[in-house]
């Protein structure tokens, strides 16, 4: 009997152990990984030539966001996902283009992401009297509570007839 006791007494003081252990790991799962700034990375724009109204451009870059809040919520008019032609030629208007993002996480005991996103740029055009023309990009995201993201800068396009 006492080797019983002795045994369930050693038991208990592991179970107490890990419960301990199961509780701080478990209340740790909420506290972000990264900064709740997203922070975006320039990885790659694919073709590096494209000819006007025809070719779609890829541009691919990663993103990691502390509190998991990148998206825009169902319904939501917001633009979280903003692409500046670098050519000055273009007035503003015509030189950035809006899009929406997916909400990406929907797990609130571990909020912080990171993974990649793949843009699908429409076709765009030669600056007007020029045969051929080239550009780059400049990116930047916002989360659902209006933190702006860092801005990233594409390797050139060049973009012919």
């Amino acid at each position: 009997m006492r080797i019983f006791t002795f045994y369930l007494s050693s038991l208990m003081k592991y179970l107490w152990i890990l419960f301990i252990f199961a509780l701080l790991a478990g209340g740790c799962q909420n506290k972000p990984l990264f900064p709740v700034e997203p922070e975006i990375g320039f990885l790659d724009i694919q073709p590096k030539t494209v000819r006007e109204y025809q070719d779609s451009i890829s541009i691919r870059f990663s993103f990691r966001d502390g509190d998991g809040d990148l998206g825009d919520i169902q319904g939501g008019d917001r633009f979280s996902l903003i692409v500046k032609d670098n050519r000055t030629q273009f007035p503003d208007s015509v030189r950035t283009l809006q899009f929406q993002i997916p909400v990406l996480n929907t797990n609130t005991k571990n909020p912080s992401i990171l993974g990649e996103i793949i843009l699908a740029y429409p076709p765009t055009i030669v600056t007007p009297g020029m045969s051929s023309d080239s550009t780059s990009y400049t990116i930047f995201i916002y989360d659902q509570a209006g933190h702006k993201s860092n801005e990233i800068i594409t390797d050139k396009v060049n973009i012919v007839r």
